[in-house]
């Protein structure tokens, strides 16, 4: 296993959170064993403060990116479905957001391991949505 990169080089800074308006966006899949496949493929890659991280990818509607842009996106227009949830309500239930990488994509750090956390984080996502945009070439 090649080693693990530190999250703390790709971390961004000075992008304002809305708590009410601003939208945590997951493409397919947001079922728990899915969750599960990518916050352990995350944990095998990254560390955190040394510690294998343990999160999940997701899209954030922030300053220049509505939800529409992020699903036509090159992200998620390769996703059928995707799921949304408003940032506070993420926050409120524990989970902590990071601006990760290039925007607008996020980490959902979960603050367990565990079956729990990540049915509690497909909860709070809901059902999933079409997404219109799948399959388009380019934005649009």
């Amino acid at each position: 296993m090649a080693p693990r990169e530190a999250i703390e080089d790709h971390l961004r800074s000075g992008e304002p959170l809305d708590r009410q308006a601003s939208m945590v966006i997951r493409g397919a899949p947001i079922d728990s064993e899915g969750l599960l496949r990518n916050a352990h493929a995350t944990s095998r890659r990254y560390t955190r403060a040394g510690e294998p991280f343990v999160a999940i990818s997701a899209e954030m509607t922030i300053a220049g990116w509505t939800l529409e842009s992020i699903l036509a996106g090159p992200r998620l227009r390769t996703r059928r479905t995707y799921a949304s949830v408003r940032a506070g309500v993420v926050l409120d239930a524990g989970f902590e957001l990071l601006a990760t990488f290039s925007a607008p994509h996020n980490s959902v750090v979960l603050p367990s391991y565990d079956v729990e956390t990540k049915e509690l984080l497909s909860t709070l996502f809901g059902e999933a949505q079409r997404n219109i945009y799948f399959g388009r070439s380019e934005p649009t």
